[in-house]
């Protein structure tokens, strides 16, 4: 059996070793358009600030490829897909034949319709990571208030630059958090040094030393600017040959897409959510290394089902506030129960949002001991109807689970609301 991975990150490094383990035999040729062996994107921001050297980003041994009989090809792009001939082209002509293939090409960063947008810089890849570092800029603009750009904006701040991040939501995080937690976050930003300019985005960046234009005229000093407004699935390659496309590439249980023989994984995928039950792309490690396992096992003939992905799923340390956020925690309809603790003087907030009997999302910040109890709630939907009222506190943990933990009826499809 001949496999063929295009993607050599955390979906297709988890795929090509689910493989492996199941067939020892079959060709593996792994495709990759950077020249670099598997390493942590999420990583990047950590470099940056100087938290991590360059080797800590590879998170498997040198020998890795070898000691797995993977054929790499790294610094190598596919360029187009065959699927009735069973095979793929690269860059420089090569064909590559496959009997089974794992499109695993991830996403690229988003740069909006702004004048001079293509100065800015994007974190992506070590390489963009190194070309910021690369600069000696003193004072920089972060157009963006989501995680990646509250990253950077954290990463340049330990670097000693002055920041200003630029954030058209009414407040940070706001995929994430309500108001109430995007004030905690707000106070600790402002804390570290870093400025905020909320509801406004850039109308023009300029090159050099010079400045952003924002929205309503404004005029911010920027030596530096990086654009953090998301990502988009890298799904060209497979829409061009005529597989199905919507948010990501459209896959089905087994990881496989409208395509025979042709499977995707990681932040080119369009997967089912576990709470809401809409299909969207699961931009976060831990769901890419689930997607590439089943879809490398299924590919080696092994049977497996994905059962979804619970999102937002993110952890992550800010500006010195822990922070977790599990499933639906900005509910649109009525019906829901949102229980919170919110203690901003101390820098805590707890919050819970329950459909019926049915836990479906969490906010931790300050205190994030008990997240793995919740993710567990919410991903098996345990009927919580008698510790409603302990679920909220700090102290409650697995042993309020006198009896094994019982899934209630599943609730209705439910939506959530982002702000800007």
């Amino acid at each position: 059996m001949r496999y063929v991975v295009i993607g050599n990150s955390a979906a297709g490094t988890s795929a090509a070793e689910a493989i492996r383990r199941v067939d020892p035999l079959g060709s593996i040729t792994v495709v990759s358009d950077e020249e670099l062996p598997a390493y942590s994107r999420s990583l990047t921001p950590n470099l940056i600030a100087g938290e991590v050297d360059k080797k800590e980003l590879f998170y498997r041994p040198a020998n890795f490829y070898q000691a797995h009989n993977i054929e790499p090809l790294l610094g190598r792009r596919a360029v187009s897909l065959d699927p009735a001939a069973g095979r793929i082209t690269l860059d420089d002509g090569k064909e590559l034949p496959y009997d089974r293939l794992l499109v695993a090409t991830g996403a690229a960063a988003i740069r909006p319709p702004i004048k001079g947008i293509e100065l800015a810089f994007t974190l992506r890849t070590l390489e963009d990571a190194q070309a910021i570092m690369a600069t000696e800029a003193e004072k920089a603009v972060v157009l963006g208030g989501g995680l990646v750009g509250l990253k950077v904006a954290q990463a340049l701040r330990k670097r000693g630059l002055k920041v200003h991040v630029v954030v058209k939501s009414p407040h940070l995080l706001s995929r994430q958090l309500d108001a109430q937690g995007g004030e905690i976050l707000r106070r600790a930003v402002e804390e570290a040094g870093v400025e905020l300019t909320f509801g406004q985005d850039a109308r023009e960046v300029l090159g050099g030393p010079d400045e952003v234009i924002l929205e309503d005229g404004r005029r911010l000093e920027a030596e530096m600017v990086v654009v953090a407004k998301g990502v988009r699935p890298r799904a060209e390659l497979l829409e061009a040959a005529g597989g199905k496309v919507g948010r990501g590439v459209v896959v089905d249980e087994r990881m496989q897409t409208s395509i025979p023989h042709i499977y995707a994984a990681g932040d080119v995928a369009e997967v089912p959510d576990l709470v809401t039950g809409e299909r969207i792309v699961s931009a976060v490690w831990p769901s890419a290394v689930a997607q590439g396992r089943v879809a490398g096992l299924n590919m080696a003939g092994q049977e497996r089902r994905y059962a979804g992905a619970l999102m937002p799923l993110n952890a992550v340390d800010l500006f010195g506030v822990p922070i977790v956020s599990l499933g639906l925690t900005l509910p649109c309809d009525e019906g829901y129960e949102v229980l919170t603790r919110y203690h901003p003087e101390r820098g805590l907030y707890r919050k819970l949002v329950l459909k019926g009997d049915v836990l479906v999302g969490a906010v931790l910040m300050g205190e994030i001991e008990k997240a793995g109890v919740l993710a567990a709630l919410i991903r098996q939907q345990v009927d919580v109807s008698q510790l409603k009222g302990r679920l909220i506190e700090r102290g409650f943990g697995y042993a309020h689970f006198v009896k094994p933990m019982v899934p209630a009826p599943r609730p209705s499809p439910v939506s959530q609301c982002f702000h800007g």
